[in-house]
């Protein structure tokens, strides 16, 4: 459609019929005149016979009445119209009424208003053109109604005008359901406009947006909007706007308030199960901290006395089987105090308490070295004696751990390439393979496998994330943002 040159409206495109009865023949052909000059369609009866017989072909939308006419009054034959179209509005043209007889003829149903011959053409006109736009506005508002009746969300019907160079949005009609929605009924908001209905709405740029809908078809977003007034009670709505004929606008609303509590409640749950998991993970690097420092401590210096009084016992013994006993129980105490010592490393890592983040990812990373079956490759000279938070420090031993165990279990990876650089305010850890990859897609909702989800919250203990990138046969790249400064909700 040609937006400069919209095309006419439905009621537009059919004629605007006016049946004109005088039994004056010149007056009746200059009224008709007149009426057609301004794109109306006139017909003349010249009486009340032969107006009825038009009647029976044709529908008016008004008449102009002569109220003497030969073959019957007036006022009856208004009434025999209105029995034929009860649609037809009638405007009484008279020469001889006194003031009783008008009042009483202005007050009948059907009738419009009343002019003495010769009648003011230009209040004739004014009066059918608010005539016919009243019947316009009643026909779409049929229209509407039968269309948007028995819809369960609510609609309002709009209708846009200018005023004052102002584009204003004037109601014409809303559903059943619109009254079950807001509270508001139907006939307390008629002949308003959308702001003297709902004020609140002058706080968002929704005037804008369905000006330029009903004016030029412009799509507005449907969207949520979360609206309260002295009527409605705080409640959330799912709106969505569309264009109607003659520069109407529809809007459809669906009450999403108990929806919407319910995402709030569940974002609720989710952020409370997410606090006590992060609490969990923190509590357990404590504990495992608290463990490795009495295993340390207590244990530790228990066998290193048991060691020392093993060794002054074998210096004291000179019988060779005595002393080979000793050195038996010797050897099964070193083995056990490497097998302490593991323990230890595995609860806390006491190279996070001595060694800045450098030296001690590269001692994990050589570890890993004796084991793996691909060339593992470091690069640290980005962070070299950079010293991090505690918790971060923890986090990126961790994540570096169990990727690295992972690349070791899963990978089929020739080359493993370790690195840490600074951010600005973040240090970035990744850990690149050239493993044969997999689908990221496939670990949604899964438990175990790659340990993505224990990694996030790990990284999320001290306001850190982690991406996984990794496609099948492209090998799998692991990376970790983690500030640089301590995390207040850790």
């Amino acid at each position: 459609m040609d937006r400069n040159n919209p095309a006419p409206s439905w009621r537009e495109q059919q004629p605007r019929r006016i049946l004109v009865i005088d039994d004056n023949p010149a007056m009746a052909s200059s009224m008709a005149e007149v009426l057609e000059l301004e794109g109306y369609a006139p017909e003349i009866a010249r009486t009340g016979r032969q107006a009825l017989e038009a009647c029976s072909h044709a529908s008016f939308g008004a008449a102009l009445v002569d109220i003497n006419l030969p073959d019957i009054s007036g006022e009856a034959l208004i009434k025999k119209l209105l029995s034929r179209q009860p649609e037809i509005s009638c405007i009484i043209i008279t020469g001889h009424a006194s003031l009783e007889s008008a009042v009483n003829a202005v007050s009948a149903p059907g009738v419009a208003g009343y002019e003495l011959k010769p009648p003011d053409m230009d209040r004739v006109l004014a009066l059918c053109r608010e005539i016919f736009a009243r019947q316009q506005a009643q026909a779409e508002a049929r229209m509407f109604r039968d269309i948007i009746g028995n819809m369960q969300n609510g609609i309002y019907i709009y209708k846009m005008e200018t005023r004052g160079g102002e584009d204003i949005f004037r109601f014409l009609t809303g559903n059943p359901a619109s009254v079950q929605i807001t509270g508001v009924p139907v006939s307390d908001l008629i002949g308003k406009t959308m702001f003297e209905n709902f004020p609140k709405l002058k706080e968002t740029s929704i005037a804008a947006q369905y000006a330029a809908l009903a004016r030029e078809g412009h799509a507005v977003t449907p969207g949520e909007l979360l609206y309260e007034d002295h009527r409605i009670p705080r409640k959330w709505f799912f709106v969505k706007a569309f264009p109607l004929p003659d520069h109407c606008l529809g809007v459809m609303f669906e009450d999403i308030t108990n929806r919407k509590i319910m995402e709030l409640e569940l974002k609720q749950r989710e952020l409370e199960l997410q606090i006590l998991s992060h609490k969990t993970l923190s509590l357990q690097e404590k504990e495992r901290a608290r463990l490795a420092r009495e295993l340390h401590d207590e244990l530790g210096q228990q066998l290193t006395a048991l060691r020392w009084g093993l060794d002054r016992l074998e210096n004291k013994v000179d019988e060779p089987a005595h002393k080979e006993q000793i050195r038996a129980l010797t050897h099964a105490l070193s083995a056990v105090t490497r097998h302490l010592r593991g323990i230890v490393k595995g609860l806390r890592p006491p190279l996070l308490d001595d060694l800045p983040i450098d030296l001690a990812l590269q001692s994990l990373v050589d570890e890993f070295r004796d084991m793996a079956a691909f060339d593992i490759r470091a690069d640290f000279a980005g962070v070299a004696g950079l010293r991090i938070p505690e918790q971060s420090a923890t986090v990126a031993y961790r994540i570096l751990q169990e990727s690295l165990t992972n690349a070791l279990r899963h990978s089929h990876a020739t080359a493993v390439l370790v690195s840490m650089t600074r951010e600005q305010d973040k240090a970035v850890l990744r850990i690149e393979d050239d493993g044969r990859g997999f689908d990221p897609e496939s670990l949604r909702g899964a438990s175990g496998g790659f340990g993505l989800a224990g990694m996030r919250e790990r990284a999320a203990l001290c306001g850190g994330a982690v991406s996984l990138q990794s496609r099948p046969g492209r090998g799998t790249t692991v990376s970790l943002h983690l500030p640089l400064t301590e995390n207040p909700k850790g």
